[in-house]
């Protein structure tokens, strides 16, 4: 085995470890951001999509219902970095293999819904929404204990800095899992040759 290649690609794959971490940490954060104005724009969407419905709504219940969005949104970045703090999630080669720049990684994309969960209720609450099983766009799911999460497309293809994330994201893990694999390799050869140093030593 190439003792000198080892050492080169185990120190290039804790580099590599280091920058996905950063990425991973400026990736939140700006999913964080993303989230309170995705919320912004879904508010405004569903409401005018229901006007009946929200001026069915007395004053009173109105301001209640005003209060309670605005606790959704401000709250929406601590439920978003809960969710995505799980290394599950972010070290998979099937992120690795996402090509839609304009859509999250499906298992990020899920949780991210999940972090929204919050606003379907709210809107439930009031009657401007309904939450099913399916076919609707806030689902309980019945995988997860009935969480209520969305369940339509979110497209970030108008935010610049989150989709350059994204792709540095994944082409920092794609390499890693290219190094990784490598490593793996001359470690198998590593352990063979040492079986056969093994054997030799007792002929």
């Amino acid at each position: 085995m190439d003792t000198e290649t080892y050492k080169k690609q185990s120190s290039t794959k804790e580099q590599l470890l280091k920058k996905l971490k950063e990425t991973r940490v400026a990736l939140t954060d700006e999913l964080c951001k993303f989230a309170k104005s995705w919320i912004d724009h879904e508010i405004m969407r569903t409401l005018k999509k229901q006007p009946d419905k929200f001026f069915s709504i007395n004053i009173k219940k109105r301001k209640k219902l005003k209060a309670k969005l605005i606790n959704v949104k401000e709250t929406v970045p601590i439920r978003v970095a809960k969710y995505l703090d799980k290394d599950s999630l972010w070290m998979g080669k099937d992120i690795a293999k996402n090509e839609n720049v304009h859509k999250l990684p499906e298992k990020i994309d899920l949780e991210f819904k999940f972090a929204l969960g919050e606003l379907g209720k709210v809107l439930a609450a009031f009657d401007i929404v309904q939450i099913r099983y399916s076919d609707a766009d806030w689902i309980k799911d019945i995988l997860r204990k009935n969480q209520v999460r969305y369940n339509n497309y979110i497209y970030i293809e108008g935010c610049a800095k989150l989709k350059t994330l994204i792709e540095n994201y994944i082409a920092l893990l794609k390499e890693y899992h290219q190094v990784n694999e490598s490593i793996n390799h001359l470690e198998s050869e590593m352990r063979a040759e040492k079986i056969e140093a093994w054997w030799e030593e007792r002929r």
